[in-house]
């Protein structure tokens, strides 16, 4: 009796972890990749030519299972046709037998339609405590989103039973919170504030150089700052401090400089040149200009050139302007792509480094932000900023240069054209160019169109 009731218990065990079924079917891609699990993300075994006839073995999700060449492992079954189909019955979840509580680790995890990779993302969540679990299938967790149901990929979930709850552990912090500790100055442009005094996917906004930061003392080299009615965390080493009894500030240089006085005629020789508020260098940049004719001038002082900018008064450096009527060629947008394809043809072969943007190294948004510096144009450091620069382009509309975003914003390339795009995609990978196909155009979110 109880070896038949073993026996009951694998057999459900497997009927419930694979569809067991022998279809034939015929690769309809040129090169169809054989992997070692079923995920866009496992590695290649090998691959199968186009035409070739295949029988296959099973199903996982979006994959299916099959034997080429003595190897086995699994091919995406959107590049296979299927020329004898057997039927297969669908796993049935019970919709509302609660199976477990479960808390998600990470920021911005898609919430899926079913249980399977692709263009089926309904939302996504926040790290989260005690999410009721209705199941799993194909490697992702049943729940509840927004009056429908959702899946969530098991991978980034700690799961308990149901008679307990499984808490997201909080880094210990002795800050008191309205305890003011020091005053404090940024000194970079775009520095993110995080909600946790950590790197990771946890920022929560951008502040640019600023004076007169309230801080709250420190936590593993960040300082603790109040933003937008909540807690942040800003890395010390980008900002300038004094006690609380003192104020830092920005040190202001008098002039004698007319302001209605014009003294000449300049044109700018740089990208980027950095328009100051004060004739000197330090936290007092009010904007940027790049190459321009005909500025008119209004005296010098401190090696800084006087000039009009968006209604009020700022400095250039005198080392960046020529006094004269010098007309500057300012690169059409045919010649500035020209250079960024044959700027990122340069990079191919580099390996992907996490938070790499030097030819060291490069994560996706490094590798954009390196090859649109090449010609001039500066870009934010992040996918999520990067989201924000230029005008929204349809996939359909896009042109070489456009930035190309996919999975909720959180990968980013450069379309070169003939519907590929430039890449630098994961660890162990390195830069190369793309097919815009398959899975990256169902994952496609948005252009951004910077030239």
């Amino acid at each position: 009796m109880k070896r038949k009731l073993a026996l009951a218990t694998i057999l459900l065990t497997l009927a419930s972890s694979h569809n067991v079924f022998a279809d034939s079917g015929v690769i309809n891609v040129s090169s169809l990749n054989l992997r070692q699990k079923p995920s866009l993300s496992s590695s290649i075994l090998s691959f199968i030519p186009i035409n070739t006839k295949i029988s296959t073995l099973g199903k996982s999700g979006n994959f299916y299972k099959v034997t080429y060449k003595g190897k086995t492992g699994y091919v995406y079954s959107s590049y296979v046709k299927i020329v004898q189909a057997t039927t297969v019955a669908p796993i049935k979840l019970a919709s509302t037998t609660q199976t477990g509580v479960g808390s998600t680790k990470v920021w911005f995890l898609n919430v899926r339609k079913t249980a399977t990779t692709g263009n089926n993302i309904i939302g996504s969540i926040n790290p989260t405590n005690n999410i009721s679990l209705y199941g799993t299938q194909n490697g992702y967790y049943k729940i509840k989103y927004n009056n429908t149901w959702g899946y969530i990929a098991k991978s980034y979930v700690s799961t308990s039973a149901t008679s307990a709850v499984v808490t997201i552990p909080v880094a210990s912090s002795t800050l008191a919170s309205t305890t003011k500790t020091g005053v404090g100055s940024t000194k970079v442009w775009y520095l993110n504030v995080r909600k946790t005094a950590s790197t990771g996917n946890n920022i929560i906004g951008i502040i640019n150089p600023t004076n007169n930061i309230s801080l709250y003392g420190t936590q593993n080299g960040y300082y603790k700052i109040k933003y937008n009615n909540t807690w942040g965390y800003i890395a010390k080493s980008y900002v300038s401090t004094s006690a609380t009894s003192a104020v830092v500030t920005i040190p202001v240089v008098s002039g004698t400089l007319s302001s209605t006085t014009k003294t000449g005629v300049g044109s700018t020789k740089v990208w980027c040149l950095n328009v100051r508020k004060t004739a000197a260098t330090g936290n007092n940049i009010i904007g940027i200009i790049n190459p321009t004719i005909n500025i008119n001038l209004y005296g010098t002082l401190n090696g800084y050139y006087k000039i009009k900018y968006n209604n009020t008064w700022g400095y250039i450096a005198k080392s960046c302007v020529i006094t004269s009527k010098v007309i500057i060629p300012v690169p059409s947008t045919a010649s500035q792509k020209k250079s960024l394809i044959a700027n990122a043809d340069k990079l191919i072969g580099i390996p992907y480094i996490w938070g790499g943007a030097t030819t060291s190294g490069f994560d996706c948004s490094g590798l954009v932000q390196y090859i649109y510096k090449s010609i001039g144009v500066t870009l934010p450091r992040t996918t999520y900023q990067q989201a924000g620069e230029g005008s929204a382009v349809s996939i359909n509309n896009l042109e070489v240069g456009d930035l190309v975003f996919f999975i909720g914003n959180a990968h980013v390339g450069i379309y070169v054209g003939n519907n590929k795009f430039i890449e630098s995609q994961k660890s162990g990978t390195l830069v190369h160019i793309a097919d815009l196909s398959g899975y990256w155009r169902t994952s496609f979110v948005t252009g951004r169109r910077i030239l």
